[in-house]
């Protein structure tokens, strides 16, 4: 019998909350209690052509978007025009040279890099950082 073998997804889902503060994401600039602007910046390689991480990206970004109450600038920019001063996560095209499907870089507290060798696994983390549960979860302890 053959077994079909697809990607392997850990029971603890992977937020934005995990890679950024989430105050700084989700920005409450007027107090209300619910959050007006969006801090993350998705900063995208411009070499990357790989259609499932597009379908992904459009999918984070959207729900990004669907979390604050206004947007009043781009959520999505080109690598090369990523700010410094807002949360940034920058999405690399994936390189058949590097060491593991899926890893992410932190680059001090604004910046985080995905980067891998393999377009479906990159995908899958996208995936799961769009549709984790509040796209604010910490890893529990057990």
């Amino acid at each position: 019998m053959a077994s079909k073998r697809g990607l392997r997804v850990s029971r603890h889902s992977l937020g934005v909350g995990s890679l950024f503060p989430l105050a700084a994401v989700f920005q409450d600039t007027d107090g209300d209690g619910y959050p007006d602007r969006l801090g993350l910046c998705l900063a995208v390689d411009l070499r990357l052509a790989d259609a499932g991480m597009w379908a992904e990206l459009i999918n984070l970004a959207a729900r990004l978007a669907g979390e604050v109450v206004a947007l009043d600038r781009a959520i999505a920019l080109p690598l090369v025009k990523a700010p410094d001063d807002r949360p940034c996560l920058a999405i690399t095209a994936p390189d058949r040279t590097g060491s593991a499907p899926a890893v992410f870089h932190n680059h001090g507290p604004q910046r985080v890099t995905l980067t891998g060798n393999s377009a479906a696994v990159m995908a899958a983390v996208l995936h799961s950082l769009a549709v984790c549960a509040v796209m604010a979860n910490v890893i529990p302890n057990d």
